[in-house]
């Protein structure tokens, strides 16, 4: 259960993604062993909400989600996106990066159980990906972290981060990259050697995040660093040789809905006909967010 001080606002957006990550890693060990659901669309909701809840004066956050499968979207072509949401992140002078992600959880093994390296999914995600970041998302618990059952390592941080988060509840939401699930099934934490703690995305310093102030281009930075990491001979081609470039403003179709025809026919036409889970603008009003 979370301390008593748990829920109050944090002091910065670093700090926010760091208790969110303890979070998931407790909620999803409590929900394994009492044996009661917790899925992948869950816990994203239930990140949003707090997020928005602690930061309305850095953030806009505007978010749709639906309830049925569709079959692809008029954005990628007509062609599945591969992913569960799409998060159009803008920074404060407009411009901005969409990021596209497939949400995995671990199960009680300490596997990934419907990660599938090998899948038409991951294919989905990389070749209809447009202008977006492609990331995997995964929510982590107490459990194995290796086939030999050992546990998740301790969290030191990197050299250049300016805040220094311990411990292994860092790991509770984590990311990585496409090219770092390509080829596995089922895989164990260990086995993807790029994963890395979620608040890397939003925090100043982590690795090449140095210098960046605005949310976009500490996510393309983080994003760069891991699709350069040489560790996946098997991946496309363009895969190891991937720059998602800068912010741009550019936005995906779907903003222009989200933002003024909600419930229109176009609206609803998109929801028919789009496998995405949920899409959400996430707007930084505040350029200090350290």
């Amino acid at each position: 259960m979370a301390s008593p001080h748990f829920w109050l606002t944090p002091s910065n957006l670093c700090v926010s993604f760091r208790r969110l990550a303890s979070w998931t890693w407790n909620q999803l060990t409590d929900a394994c062993v009492l044996k009661v659901p917790f899925s992948e669309e869950s816990i994203t909701e239930s990140l949003l909400i707090q997020l928005a809840k602690w930061h309305r004066h850095d953030l806009q956050i505007h978010a749709y989600s639906k309830q049925d499968e569709g079959t692809g979207t008029k954005a990628t072509g007509g062609k599945p996106t591969g992913a569960d949401w799409s998060f159009w992140v803008v920074g404060p002078k407009g411009k901005g990066v969409e990021i596209r992600l497939q949400a995995k959880r671990q199960f009680r093994r300490g596997i990934y159980q419907s990660m599938n390296g090998n899948s038409q999914q991951i294919n989905d995600l990389w070749n209809n990906r447009g202008k977006s970041i492609p990331l995997y998302l995964l929510y982590n618990g107490n459990f194995a972290h290796d086939k030999h059952g050992a546990r998740w390592p301790i969290w030191t941080g990197c050299g250049s981060c300016k805040i220094r988060f311990r411990g292994q509840t860092s790991w509770g939401c984590s990311v990585t990259s496409l090219r770092d699930v390509w080829g596995k099934v089922s895989p164990y934490p260990a086995e993807l050697l790029e994963q890395r703690p979620w608040f890397c995305l939003v925090c100043a310093g982590c690795w090449s995040t140095s210098g960046a102030v605005d949310l976009p281009s500490r996510m393309i930075a983080l994003a760069n660093s891991m699709y350069s990491a040489d560790n996946n001979a098997d991946c496309p081609d363009d895969m190891k040789q991937a720059d998602f470039g800068v912010a741009h403003e550019d936005a995906p179709s779907w903003v222009r809905l989200l933002e003024s025809e909600e419930g229109s026919d176009d609206w609803k036409q998109f929801w028919a006909t789009t496998d995405l889970r949920g899409v959400a603008i996430i707007k930084q009003t505040n350029l200090d967010l350290e």
